[in-house]
C-alpha cells in the first residue's frame, strides 16, 4: 500500500518536476546571453579612449554578436511564456515579464542595427563609435537591468530556482 501511494506520488510530482526544470533552463539559458551582452559592453568601454581603431570596431562587433547571440533564448523563453500560465500565483509577473520580453526583443533588434560594422569600415566609423557608444551602451545595460528584475520577480513567483543573475 505505502509502495502504491510513493509511486502515485512520484508520478503525480514528476511532470511538474520537469515543467519547472524546462522553465529554469529556458531562464537560465537568457540570462546567461544576457550576461555575456553585459561583458561585451563593459568591454566596449574598457579603455574606450586610448582604443585603436580597429579595436574599437572589433568591440563593437561583439556587442553587436552578443545581441545576435541572446535573440535564440530569449524566444526560447518568450515560446513558454506565451504557451501557458506557469502558476495562477506567478501570473500577474508572467504577463509582466512577458511585455519585458517584447521589449527587450526590440532593444536587441536596435542593438543589431546600431551595433553593425561594415565589411570595409569607412574612416571616423570608430570615432563615431567611441562618440555614441557609451551612450547606447548605458541605454542597453539599463534594458538588461529592468528585464532581470522582471525575471528575479517571477522566479520568486513562480518558485522557481533562481537563476545567477545579479
Amino acid at each position: 500500500m505505502i509502495a502504491l501511494m510513493l509511486t502515485l506520488a512520484v508520478a503525480v510530482q514528476a511532470p511538474d518536476s520537469a515543467r519547472a526544470a524546462r522553465w529554469e533552463r529556458a531562464i537560465n539559458q537568457t540570462t546567461d546571453s544576457l550576461d555575456r551582452m553585459r561583458g561585451a559592453t563593459a568591454g566596449f568601454r574598457a579603455d574606450l579612449t586610448s582604443a585603436s581603431p580597429d579595436l574599437v570596431l572589433v568591440r563593437a562587433a561583439t556587442v553587436r554578436a552578443a545581441c545576435q547571440g541572446a535573440g535564440a533564448p530569449l524566444a526560447e523563453l518568450d515560446g513558454l511564456l506565451g504557451a501557458e500560465v506557469y502558476s495562477a500565483r506567478a501570473q500577474r509577473t508572467q504577463t509582466q515579464l512577458r511585455r519585458g520580453t517584447t521589449d527587450l526583443r526590440r532593444v536587441l533588434s536596435q542593438c543589431e542595427r546600431d551595433w553593425q560594422v561594415p565589411e570595409r569600415p569607412k574612416p571616423g566609423i570608430a570615432d563615431s563609435l567611441r562618440a555614441w557608444g557609451p551612450f547606447r551602451s548605458a541605454q542597453i545595460d539599463s534594458a538588461l537591468r529592468r528585464y532581470l528584475s522582471l525575471v528575479r520577480e517571477f522566479m520568486k513567483q513562480a518558485a522557481l530556482k533562481k537563476p545567477a543573475v545579479s
